[in-house]
């Protein structure tokens, strides 16, 4: 019976091939470890360039003119949940219009930020909208509103793959203060805003009924359905034009005229 003679280095050889598989498997390892950790630092933020204040009142966000207007003009109540795709696409049309109205005194605003896509473990709409109420109460309205336009137009991104590092990072590129950086970082933020998110989601349910979902806009107090855009329906409308350019008669009566757009209904927690 013959027997099959191996080459003496044949051992060597798959040992050899062994610590070099090993090897690539460390370094794409830690090639991957370094660059989550640098994701975060990669953020480079400033705070936006405006003319308006910002207070946060019974959880609810307030932005106020700063020359003296915001008195007798249209109050502006939108709801809006930081992971729905829908808040995004009105924050992508409406956002620099409330900031030119109320920067005018013509437009008062109130954000109430709520999370009911909150999902599965996912606190994704807890926790970008507990950053930014912090960011908020601090009175920053640049850092504010700097957030709030990079929480929607980078939505995937922010609410959906940020952790509470990355969040923290951001903040402080904004230039908000150090300690609330760390409540970002130490996710206490969480434990101390998430009830007014929770808190602004039953007033809108109490408003709504099952029907409640974002986004969501009232105008003094009465209901102003979200259209589309005639010219685009692919976009939804800019409603802010309308409203700041209603005649006085009709200021207590919003149009509602055209289909509702779809909203991401309380039903998604």
């Amino acid at each position: 019976m013959s027997q099959k003679i191996k080459a003496p280095n044949d051992k060597n050889r798959s040992f050899l091939w062994g610590i070099v598989a090993l090897v690539v498997i460390c370094v794409v390892f830690i090639g991957f470890m370094v660059f989550n950790g640098r994701k975060s630092s990669d953020i480079e933020l400033s705070a936006a360039d405006v003319s308006f204040s910002v207070a946060v009142e019974d959880g609810v966000i307030q932005l106020r003119s700063t020359d003296g207007g915001g008195g007798d003009v249209p109050t502006a109540d939108v709801y809006e949940d930081y992971s729905c795709t829908h808040c995004a696409d009105l924050s992508e049309v409406d956002g620099d219009s409330i900031q030119a109205a109320v920067e005018a005194g013509q437009l008062n605003a109130n954000l109430h930020s709520v999370n009911f896509l909150d999902s599965n473990g996912n606190e994704s709409s807890s926790r970008t909208g507990a950053v930014a109420m912090a960011i908020a109460d601090t009175g920053d309205a640049g850092a504010f509103w700097a957030f709030h336009d990079k929480a929607f137009t980078d939505q995937a991104e922010v609410a959906r793959d940020w952790r509470f590092d990355e969040l923290a990072d951001a903040a402080e590129q904004l230039g908000v203060e150090s300690d609330v950086v760390e409540s970002i970082r130490d996710e206490s933020v969480m434990e101390k805003y998430k009830p007014s998110l929770q808190a602004n989601g039953d007033r809108l349910r109490e408003l709504m009924g099952d029907q409640a979902g974002t986004p969501a806009l009232y105008i003094d107090g009465e209901y102003l359905t979200v259209q589309r855009d005639p010219e685009d329906p692919s976009k939804l409308k800019d409603w802010v034009p309308d409203v700041i350019g209603r005649d006085e008669a009709d200021a207590d009566a919003p149009k509602e005229s055209g289909a509702a757009t779809e909203t991401e209904s309380s039903d998604a927690e």
